[in-house]
This record gives structure tokens, sequence and C-alpha cells, in this order.
């Protein structure tokens, strides 16, 4: 459920997976306690996704703390092997769900050469959740690309969303985004195939917006200014506007990834 990108993330997740591989999980460090899903309405929604996946017998849950990304994420696994994933909202927070669904549903209606992404099983709300089923990434260690041709797969991704609704506000010349084209979003499978995970933020945006995005958040990591030209203007100038306005919003709720917002701005406007 998580691609570190910093040499130490990597290094302790590689270390934790090796660990698991040969211990079973009750001799590693820590307290054994009893769980509960966290999730008010649980039965109601794994029944829901039994009639889509068939049975599951675990559950990994990581909550979303961040304000702009509240509610859960679930991975479902059906003796160790994951099955589905699933992202569950408060239904007045779940619009950024139906945006991921409709952007999932048009790349698997395109033609793809490059990227692989998760295929939506059902978009539904059950009591006062809204939640988004999809396919789970394969059970293997994926990692950050190092060089991944990024042109190629933001020109990829424009072209398979060109059947979003555009808005009436969008220039003729914008094209459609992914929207949070990071490096943790961006996973390489052992065999080399690249998957794009996190489609919530799916618009239409200038050119280039993408790929200024990936380049502002992998400077922003390893604390380096890209070498942006003029081409590069309006893009970085959209994401000024945008994260300026997120980076309040986020302290004001006292948001654990304002540093990060903060650090990402500071690059994007870096000259």
């Amino acid at each position: 459920m998580y691609a570190p990108c910093l040499w130490r993330g990597r290094l302790l997740r590689w270390a934790a997976w090796r660990l698991l591989g040969v211990f079973p999980p009750a001799l590693l460090p820590g307290p054994s306690v009893d769980w509960t899903v966290p999730i008010p309405g649980w039965d109601e929604l794994a029944t829901a996704w039994r009639r889509w996946i068939g049975a599951f017998d675990e559950v990994a849950i990581y909550t979303r703390s961040q304000a702009s990304r509240s509610g859960w994420a679930l991975l479902l696994l059906r003796a160790g092997a994951p099955i589905a994933f699933a992202k569950v909202r408060a239904v007045r927070d779940g619009d950024p769900l139906i945006r991921e669904g409709a952007a999932l549903e048009a790349m698997h209606g395109a033609g793809r050469s490059l990227l692989t992404v998760p295929r939506p099983l059902d978009l539904d709300t059950r009591s006062e959740w809204r939640y988004l089923l999809t396919t789970a990434l394969p059970a293997q260690l994926h990692r950050v690309p190092l060089n991944p041709p990024l042109e190629r797969l933001t020109d990829e991704i424009a072209r398979g969303l060109g059947g979003l609704v555009r808005p009436d506000s969008s220039p003729a010349h914008w094209r459609p985004m992914h929207g949070d084209f990071t490096p943790w979003n961006l996973r390489q499978m052992t065999d080399g195939a690249l998957s794009l995970v996190d489609w919530e933020d799916a618009a239409w945006a200038p050119p280039l917006a993408d790929l200024v995005y990936y380049q502002a958040a992998a400077g922003a990591l390893h604390r380096r200014i890209p070498r942006w030209t003029a081409e590069h203007d309006e893009a970085r100038s959209f994401w000024s506007n945008r994260l300026s306005t997120s980076a309040q919003e986020a302290q004001a709720a006292s948001d654990e990834d304002l540093r990060f917002k903060l650090a990402l701005l500071a690059t994007i406007r870096a000259v």
C-alpha cells in the first residue's frame, strides 16, 4: 500500500518485506492487541464487496489523516493474496471517488502501451459512506521507477482521459491530467511494468501540468530545483495558485501534509 521514495524508507521497507517472508508476524517487535475494523457499518460494506470479489479473510487498513483526503484505504486479501482495493469516504467528501471512478473507466476504455491502472469494480454508497472498489496491485515489492519516460507517460494519460467531461471554463488548449502524478503514485513492478494509482484529482489543466507536478514533487523530496523553462510557465502558475490555496487549507486544519505542500510550492515557484 506504500512505496517510499527516499533511500532510508526503501531500505526499511525491503528489510520488513524480507523479515515477514522468514518469520511469522507474531515474532515481529511490538505488542499484539485485539483489533476490529474501525469503520462504522463495516458489515454492510463487506457484504457489498463480497458480491463482486467473493470471500476475503484478511484486510489491511490505512487511515487517511490528511484534511484533503479523509476516510480509509483498504487492501482486501484471501489466503494472504490481495484480491481488491477499496477507498471509503463520507458521502459528503466522496466526490473525488466519483472522479477517480470515471478516470479509471476512461483509461480502461482507451489503448495503453506504457501504463497499467487498477480496474474499477464498483462505485456505490452504503449508509453514510461512498466507496470505490478496484482491482489490487500484484503481490510483489513494487518500487518508485528511477528514470520513467515522463513525457510519453503524460501523453498516454492525456489520451486515455480524453473522454472526461471538459468544464466550460477550461481553455481550449488545456488537456486532461492525472492531477497527482508523483513518484509515490507511479509504481514499477518486478517485471518492469509501470502502474499508476490515485486518480482522484483527474481533471483538465494546462499542457505539461502532470510533468511539472512530477518534477516538482521529485525536486521537493530530494531538495533540488528542476530546470524550469518558459514552456513550463503556464503549468507552474496553475500549480502555484492551486497549491497556495491547498497550503492555506492545510495550515488551518493542522494537516500533516503542510510541510511537504510548502516545499512543493517553493520548488514550483523557484527560478
